[in-house]
């Protein structure tokens, strides 16, 4: 159904308002510098197309949406709703690009606190949305700097950002892990990405006094990291809430072989006790936050299998440890009653009774209660008297 540009106009304007209330009432937006950007940029500008999942397969199927062939209303409609849309994915059905869920945005903004005239670095372009909102709070397009590792959504990204808010905004081609040293010092850097690991480079472009925001994804849960770079070092203080983004595509983050089952020699296998913590404490964000520190890069599988001398499937949770000195796993099998099975290199299963003994012993903390700090060359996380390595 085609609408007259000035009933388009009208309903924009409307759906704007309604998110931006949305988001004020929630506390996601906090700031009028915030809800003016909100309220002035288009986010259909930037969304010619996206990918929206069909439920009613079992598999991962897309539908590929754009707005001729979609109805202007609901397509307006779908652009101001408080969530994030899927804008690109690759050859596999895999998403790897997105236009962010409004409401973390407007967090991450909140939490960056650009001021007129700060020189701000974003890492991740995406669809150029963001990059947009920046060119507001900072006061011209000049001051912003955005960088993302796929040509494609540089060059879209460039042509919309002209349209919208006019020249001046540096889109580059590049590897965002590394930032962009050639545009610094940066008084805010942004990362709309999640990474494993703090990035030194972008730490080392930041002036001091500036902030950097970021999520902190680990394998197993993810943390609201705002730093702020002093003289000696770089100190984060986290936020209770997790963000959630796809990962960051660099040539600098080496992906990890994950062993097979069969790969490694089995050890034992025995009940597990009833009402042990395990396999239940996984569930716990705390402490997956905690043990993917404590045994850096581990991995917890899912699924369901159907045993031969059984009428129904049941649960199979695996946790690996990668690391290619002490390849290890734990197997929990079941359901209401567990069976373990270890193997591997190392005794995984003492070191996650381990890691809950202390988890218990720290009170159980929330993300928030930790600290980061960075020197020049490492970030560590501190809770209490305990460091770990990130």
């Amino acid at each position: 159904m085609s609408i007259t540009e000035k009933e388009q106009h009208e309903l924009t304007q409307h759906l704007r308002e309604q998110l931006v209330t949305q988001m004020k009432e929630t506390n996601a937006i906090r700031s009028t510098s915030i809800e003016d950007a909100f309220l002035t940029i288009p986010r259909e500008a930037f969304i010619p197309a996206f990918y929206q999942r069909d439920d009613q397969e079992r598999r991962m199927i897309w539908q590929h949406r754009t707005r001729e062939q979609t109805d202007a209303k609901s397509y307006l409609a779908q652009m101001y709703r408080d969530e994030s849309l899927v804008t690109k994915i690759d050859q596999s059905g895999w998403p790897i690009s997105s236009s962010s869920q409004p409401s973390v945005m407007a967090k991450m903004l909140e939490a960056l606190d650009v001021q007129p005239g700060q020189r701000v670095l974003e890492v991740g372009t995406g669809t150029g949305y963001n990059a947009a909102l920046l060119s507001m709070l900072t006061g011209h397009p000049q001051y912003v700097v955005t960088i993302d590792y796929d040509p494609a959504l540089t060059r879209a990204a460039t042509q919309l950002l002209a349209q919208v808010v006019g020249d001046g905004v540096s889109v580059i081609t590049g590897d965002g892990f590394l930032g962009y040293h050639e545009g610094g010092p940066y008084d805010r850097i942004i990362i709309t990405a999640s990474i494993p690991t703090v990035p030194i480079a972008l730490i080392k472009q930041l002036r001091i006094g500036g902030k950097l925001v970021m999520d902190l994804q680990g394998p197993l849960a993810s943390g609201f990291l705002v730093l702020t770079k002093h003289t000696t070092n770089t100190t984060g203080r986290f936020f209770d809430e997790p963000l959630h983004f796809m990962p960051l595509t660099s040539a600098e983050l080496p992906k990890q072989h994950m062993p097979r089952v069969t790969d490694l020699k089995q050890h034992h296998s025995f009940p597990l006790p009833p009402n042990h913590h395990f396999p239940g404490a996984l569930n716990d964000l705390a402490f997956r936050w905690f043990l993917q520190w404590y045994i850096p890069g581990c991995q917890i599988l899912r699924k369901k299998v159907q045993p031969r001398d059984a009428a129904t499937a049941m649960d199979l949770i695996t946790i690996i440890n990668p690391d290619e000195q002490r390849q290890s796993m734990v197997q929990f099998s079941g359901g209401t009653a567990w069976q373990i099975t270890t193997y591997g290199i190392d005794n995984l299963w003492n070191e996650l009774m381990n890691a809950y003994d202390i988890f218990e012993r720290l009170g159980k903390p929330q993300t928030s209660e930790y600290t980061l700090v960075v020197t020049d060359n490492a970030a560590r996380l501190t809770i209490q008297t305990l460091e770990l390595s990130v």
